[in-house]
């Protein structure tokens, strides 16, 4: 039931998403048109300069919002190193009934460095999960490594790496690795929908110790590595709904293939909004939904969704 209510949302998520793509579209190549309009008013009028500061290194403060927007919008094209730098924070209580309270915390930094035509996004996250005295604390870690090139007009070359171990799903160690490419649908000020397909190779180690000790399997027994081909679909839809206020949903999903029933799939819908230039606050809301091969054995199927409120920091 699950996985059928998963594939109706994704579906209809992507129409909607292709309704307000096609509704923006138009909207999208005026101000593109506009843009142009202007840049070349200026080109009469001075000469060319920079596309930002002229250092070899750059947080690109001139260019806006550079790190949600092409290289090939830029003209002339920036030619030195630029980084942009994030990092949040949430702290979530929850009191339930005849129970210790549960605290979360949940942490994420990310790096973007771009040269040329070449962007690095590089993301950590952690959440910790503590139920109180007598419960076993559930710790969340991932790395994802996304390489861009720009090669051709709206498609890139994406080469991607990931590390993920999770205790709640008995995930000891997930690496993944592969290459594939990702196409912009639209680019502009205000909007930006994006799709991305990796084919990538995975291992899966699992937390036999913790399996026992739960007494899902017996001492004598062990779940091997787990190896398989995966396809690893990225889709970003970025929204400025005003210069301080930014929508962004952001959807993955990995479906093993030598299992095809196996998969996991994230959600995330993040609201933004800027106190000051280096300041913002966000809420958040993640559904987080997993099916490998020891959930499936032991009879398990792990599905989170989480709400957060906190503290956004960039630079």
């Amino acid at each position: 039931m699950l996985k059928k209510v998963t594939c109706v949302f994704i579906i209809g998520l992507m129409a909607v998403l292709g309704a307000v793509s096609s509704a923006f579209a138009a909207s999208g190549e005026q101000e593109s048109e506009q843009a142009q309009a202007l840049l070349v008013a200026q080109a009469d009028t001075s000469e060319a300069k920079p596309a930002s500061s002229g250092s070899w290194i750059s947080n690109g403060k001139a260019l806006g919002k550079w790190w949600i927007t092409r290289t090939k919008t830029f003209d002339p094209m920036p030619q030195e190193l630029l980084y942009h730098i994030e990092a949040d924070y949430s702290f979530e209580k929850h009191t339930e009934s005849g129970r210790d309270d549960e605290v979360q915390h949940k942490a994420t930094a990310t790096l973007i460095l771009r040269k040329g035509l070449f962007t690095s996004s590089s993301i950590y996250k952690f959440k910790d999960n503590d139920y109180g005295p007598g419960r076993s604390k559930k710790e969340k870690y991932s790395f994802d490594e996304f390489l861009f090139a720009e090669l051709w007009e709206k498609t890139d070359l994406v080469v991607a790496a990931q590390w993920y171990s999770y205790n709640k799903d008995y995930v000891d160690n997930r690496y993944l690795a592969g290459a594939g490419l990702n196409h912009t649908f639209f680019d502009s000020p205000g909007y930006k929908l994006e799709i991305g397909l990796v084919y990538a190779y995975m291992e899966e180690s699992y937390m036999n110790d913790e399996l026992v000790k739960k007494g899902s399997i017996g001492p004598d027994e062990t779940f091997s590595d787990y190896n398989t081909g995966v396809l690893f679909i990225n889709q970003k839809f970025i929204w400025s709904l005003s210069d301080r206020l930014t929508l962004t949903e952001d959807l993955r999903c990995k479906q093993y293939l030598k299992d095809t029933d196996y998969r996991h799939l994230t959600l995330n819908l993040d609201l933004n909004y800027s106190l000051t230039e280096n300041i913002s606050v966000f809420g958040a809301y993640e559904i987080d939904s997993n099916l490998n091969k020891v959930l499936d054995t032991i009879g398990d199927e792990e599905e989170e969704t989480d709400v957060s409120l906190g503290i956004r920091l960039s630079f």
